[in-house]
């Protein structure tokens, strides 16, 4: 195999018209499958207590020091002098067939931030810092990579170079890769917020016009690359705000389906708390206690990626549906205890408890965390309580969000009873329907 050094890097532009495709020569297969060079931030970090501490993600669990991930279903350009070929590399393994005439000198390979599936669904990285998604907004970034050489066997081609914009493309192609079932032809644009000069620096699928074009099959998200809090590295975050895309994507294409946020997010709260708990602020987190239109639509984002960065396996040591998701702090989520597994009991909540009288805030266990977990429970619904052992397949999740918006009458603090009649409609054995839905809502803490 050939390893082939970055020589330099551009932006090129990718239109939104069809990609012209020279006919081939009939020379030797060569086959190309491209790497991303990626570091993370919140990789691989531990659980704090409980039966599953010192456990961590699944996935890309030693990113921070440095990773290669399979640039599955990228789009390169492969050229020379009079010749041209663009490809996307396989879905599955991030590799290119491609053949050209005789020729004894080298290629150009432009990488482009563009990746596909096998739904036709693209993520891809721009330029623009636009807030609005009524086109393709910005230039597509890419990679040039010059003088390659193939060797008539398979090459390897890293790309990227650990720069935070391509761990971010890595990030969501990933993303797509785990988790795409029942969506189509959609397209999320992922942009950069450097604060265009006005002080602020969000990562946001809300603001602006970011998520008003769903029934176009189309939603931009933003990442913050400002230098004092750079989002572009933290897996989870990438992978939160690819779920609220992915979700409203899902949900857009119905019959009925509007564009827009979900109807009566508030990030207000008004409710009876407990005397551990955290005031509401201005900004939302999973610290909080919000009302349950936030804590649905953020706690879909957190379950989504949670998903993409763990697998539903049972844990050797507990026999629970163990997994981790990482959200600011020095410690993971535990995605089976509140408090980041200071809780040992499984599924053991208290209503609108947001912080623990002996940690203090950012614990992880605010309305946003309970409805992540509640979430994850009745995913890797392990039927502790019963004879119900089936479990929701990841589309029967993303139907969940959407049959919820569906029903129509949503405010700002009946998404619970909403996602419950949503639940009746989506034809799931009764058990999972009804019975485990309700119980890990109340052992999470959702259930009003």
């Amino acid at each position: 195999m050939t390893r082939l050094s970055l020589r330099s890097v551009v932006l090129a532009a990718l239109s939104g018209g069809a990609w012209l495709l020279l006919p081939a020569g009939q020379a030797h297969a060569e086959r190309l499958c491209v790497k991303w060079e990626i570091r993370t931030e919140d990789s691989g970090m531990g659980i704090q207590a409980g039966p599953n501490a010192g456990g961590t993600e699944d996935k890309y669990a030693g990113a921070n020091a440095g990773a290669t991930a399979s640039a599955l279903g990228v789009r390169v350009r492969i050229s020379r002098p009079g010749w041209a070929q663009t490809y996307d590399t396989a879905p599955g393994s991030g590799c290119v067939d491609w053949s050209d005439s005789s020729w004894s000198g080298d290629y150009d390979v432009r990488v482009y931030g563009y990746q596909t599936d096998a739904n036709d669904n693209v993520v891809r990285i721009h330029d623009s810092q636009s807030d609005s998604c009524a086109v393709a907004p910005g230039a597509t970034y890419s990679l040039l990579i010059q003088d390659y050489t193939p060797s008539g066997g398979t090459d390897v081609m890293k790309v990227g170079d650990e720069i935070g914009r391509w761990t971010t493309q890595a990030m969501l192609g990933y993303g797509l890769y785990r988790y795409h079932d029942g969506v189509h032809d959609k397209t999320i644009h992922a942009g950069f917020d450097e604060g265009n000069g006005d002080g602020q620096c969000n990562s946001s699928a809300h603001d602006g016009t970011l998520n008003s074009f769903i029934t176009s099959g189309r939603h931009c998200v933003q990442y913050s690359d400002c230098a004092a809090d750079d989002d572009r590295r933290k897996k989870f975050l990438v992978g939160h705000e690819f779920g609220h895309a992915l979700t409203a994507l899902h949900y857009g294409d119905k019959a009925g389906a509007t564009n827009g946020d979900e109807p009566g997010a508030d990030s207000g709260w008004l409710g009876i708390t407990d005397d551990n708990s955290c005031a509401n602020s201005s900004v939302y987190d999973i610290t909080d206690v919000e009302w349950s239109s936030i804590a649905f639509r953020e706690g879909f984002a957190h379950f989504v990626s949670a998903k993409i960065f763990n697998d539903r396996e049972k844990s050797a040591s507990t026999g629970l549906y163990e997994g981790a998701f990482h959200w600011g702090g020095s410690h993971s989520q535990d995605l089976q205890r509140p408090n980041r597994g200071q809780v040992s009991a499984s599924d053991n909540r208290y209503d609108d408890l947001c912080c623990a009288s002996t940690s203090g805030c950012g614990t992880g266990t605010g309305v946003i965390g309970d409805w992540m977990r509640f979430l994850w429970d009745w995913y890797a619904n392990e039927g502790f309580l019963g004879s119900c052992t089936q479990q929701p397949t990841k589309l029967n999740m993303l139907w969940l969000y959407t049959r919820t918006r569906q029903e129509g009458g949503l405010l700002r603090n009946n998404y619970f009873q909403k996602l419950q009649d949503g639940a009746d409609a989506m034809n799931l054995p009764t058990c999972l329907e009804d019975g485990m839905l309700d119980i890990h809502a109340a052992l999470n803490g959702v259930d009003q």
